[in-house]
């Protein structure tokens, strides 16, 4: 038997889905946890290097391999394995049971390579929830996961042996304190406020934002936020969303390792960057009453730290706030977990919370915020009680802002946001933010005109023919915190055509008016900021003459007759027609006619015709017309009978009783008259 063994254990568990919890150190700070290990300079070590690699031909799997590097002193060493692990190979270790291994004592590099299988998924929708379900996952090419712990126990003879851990990875990749993200790569860095900012885009990562302005945002966040002290590393890495659907937006998991989809926007009240930012600063043990705070404050100090940058403008702040007191969160109670739902603490929780630091400011006349009362409850050790964190609220603000937060924590009643002016005086000026928008609506349409209209259009989006103007008004508002100037680009197809500029005092809007002559068909879309307007430009519709009329419809040769053609446009488009009013076979009259969107008109014309007889009035719609002309008398008027129209849409006309006399020289005029202007017609 051995003398002065001493037999030490180090278990290492699996890191936990959100929650800050335990784990093994990044490699870049494995030298600190050496040093607190290590009881002298001179102290030998056991050394234990896990390296990760891809597997791309097995998705779901990576490849883990520990090696040690046991001293002479050490005369045991044995570890125990995740439960998700396969073992591939073993050198120096015999298997004991599942999962665990001992070294055989005839090497001093001994080794496991395992499989590990890393795809995780969400049970049931979470908060800030996306349509998938995964929370880490290997697609083949590149894996995010959850870093695993082998638990490790030695023992030894004479001085101690410390454990000492290290990381890498074989081929590309980065090792956090939580997580493990293999791939390729690109390294972005930042130092801010004694942290040290680095943000991981993999090759496959499609970022909505570039990174220089994700680093600006943590940048700017880690000084504004003053609830304590800061970690001094944080790892974000952009997760892919090509092939994969995530169960969540972004994830928090340990002290400061955080994951945010790639196509997550910087410039929203709902900022995911900044929710799990957040997340990382909050070091505190709430009692189950004030749970509702740590979702809460995280999403609250979000939408403000967007606000703060500039990011947003106030109405959508407030906006955003403003949903905590409507359904489906006006039944949630904070401080009873059972009435939330899925976001319920999310919303009401960022509404109480924005609320408190509304009126503590107030309060306090700019002293004291909520970030006096976190930084109270970071600071405080052991479970803060809802007792305590009220206490805290009362200290920074008064006995009201107290009473009121309780009131509104404990009820179903939840406060209102408070104006954009009521904010300026609270929290202080903060950076213009220029908002412009289409405003096509009955108080301000837009205008068409050119060769076929000269109207109005009160609604979004509008069908065009070629060689119209379209003329749309532009609301250009400053919902910052102060004055400043804008300057907004128009595009056609993502193509500037106009720029609109002007300086803008807080809360000032401007009407603006843009116009755009389209000449060729094809769809387009006019942007300005966020805002789009989609305009259908197409050939004209063809328009058709639905109904013919003529008056009178029995005269005396020469005399005039009037036709008028109604013609109708069903479409949403302007319509040209071609009229033809044709007497018998013979062309009368040809005008080109354009009619408006769903419109009609009535185009008119006259014929006059010379010779006696019954005629056939068409203009190539759906009814003909039969006039009546009879031979001219000396000043003698003839009578008409307009007669009726047959099913067929042929009208006819009957001539009262003339005598056999006049009609037989009736018949012999006429007969001369065609003699002499045969063939010849007149309008």
């Amino acid at each position: 038997m051995v003398r002065g063994v001493v037999f030490l254990v180090v278990l290492a568990t699996l890191a936990g889905a959100v929650a800050p919890v335990a784990g093994t150190a990044p490699s870049d700070v494995d030298a600190d946890r050496t040093a607190r290990l290590t009881q002298s300079s001179t102290a030998e070590t056991l050394d234990l290097t896990t390296t990760f690699r891809l597997t791309p031909k097995r998705p779901g799997e990576v490849a883990v391999v520990l090696e040690y590097d046991v001293p002479s002193r050490v005369t045991r060493v044995e570890t125990r394995l995740p439960a998700n692990a396969t073992v591939v190979s073993s050198d120096g270790f015999t298997r004991q049971s599942t999962g665990r291994y001992r070294w055989q004592g005839d090497t001093d590099r001994p080794r496991l390579t395992y499989r590990l299988s890393v795809n995780e998924t969400a049970n049931g929708r979470l908060p800030l929830a996306s349509d998938g379900s995964y929370l880490f996952a290997d697609v083949g090419p590149w894996a995010l996961f959850r870093r695993p712990s082998a638990g490790t126990r030695w023992a030894w003879h004479g001085s101690e042996v410390s454990l000492t851990r290290s990381t890498t990875v074989d081929g590309e990749g980065v090792v956090g304190s939580e997580f493990v993200f293999l791939g390729e790569y690109t390294d972005h860095r930042r130092e801010a406020d004694g942290q040290r900012f680095r943000l991981v885009v993999p090759e496959a990562a499609r970022l909505s934002a570039e990174p220089s302005a994700i680093l600006d945002s943590y940048a700017d966040a880690s000084d504004r936020l003053r609830v304590g002290e800061r970690d001094d590393r944080v790892l974000v890495v952009a997760a892919p969303t090509e092939g994969i659907e995530w169960g969540v937006r972004g994830l928090h998991t340990g002290e400061s390792d955080i994951w945010v989809r790639d196509h997550e926007s910087l410039s929203t009240p709902n900022n995911v960057w900044l929710h799990e930012y957040v997340h990382s600063r909050q070091s505190y043990r709430p009692a189950t009453k004030i749970r509702w705070l740590t979702e809460g404050s995280a999403t609250y100090y979000a939408a403000a730290l967007t606000l703060q940058q500039g990011r947003i403008g106030y109405s959508e702040f407030a906006g955003w706030l403003a949903l905590g007191g409507r359904d489906p969160y006006a039944e949630t109670v904070l401080a009873t977990p059972t009435t939330w739902g899925r976001e319920g603490h999310y919303h009401k929780g960022a509404l109480v919370a924005g609320y408190l630091d509304y009126r503590i400011r107030v309060a306090s006349d700019g002293e004291a915020s909520l970030d006096t009362v976190l930084a109270a409850t970071n600071d405080h050790e052991g479970t803060v009680t809802a007792e305590r964190f009220w206490r805290f609220v009362g200290d920074a603000g008064n006995a009201s802002v107290r009473e009121d937060g309780t009131r509104y924590a404990t009820t179903r009643n939840a406060p209102s946001t408070w104006t954009h002016p009521q904010h300026v005086d609270a929290f202080g000026p903060f950076p213009p933010h220029v908002d412009a928008r289409f405003t096509v609506d009955p108080s301000t349409p837009a205008r068409v005109t050119g060769p076929y209209r000269n109207g109005t259009v009160t609604r979004a989006g509008v069908v065009l023919v070629p060689n119209e103007t379209l003329e749309l008004p532009v609301d250009v508002t400053n919902d910052g915190g102060s004055r400043g100037s804008y300057d907004v680009a128009v595009r056609t197809d993502g193509q500037v055509v106009e720029r609109l500029t002007g300086e803008l005092d807080s809360g000032e809007t401007a009407t603006e008016t843009v116009g755009r002559t389209f000449e060729t068909t094809g769809t387009y879309t006019l942007t300005v900021g966020e805002e789009r307007y989609t305009v259908f430009v197409r050939d004209p519709a063809e328009a058709q003459v639905v109904d013919l009329s003529a008056t009178p419809l029995r005269v005396r040769a020469g005399e005039e007759v009037t036709v008028r053609a109604t013609v109708r446009n069903p479409e949403s488009r302007p319509a040209a027609t071609t009229v033809t009013v044709r007497l018998d076979e013979e062309v009368v009259s040809r005008q080109r006619v354009r009619v408006d969107a769903e419109s009609e008109t009535t185009v008119s014309t006259t014929v006059m015709p010379s010779i006696p007889g019954t005629y056939r009035l068409d203009a190539g719609g759906p009814t003909t017309i039969l006039v009546d002309v009879v031979a001219a008398t000396d000043g003698t008027a003839a009578a008409v009978d307009e007669g009726a129209t047959s099913a067929a849409g042929e009208s006819s006309t009957t001539t009262p009783g003339f005598g056999w006399v006049v009609t037989l020289f009736a018949a012999v005029v006429g007969i001369v008259v065609t003699l002499v202007a045969a063939r010849w017609r007149t309008r």
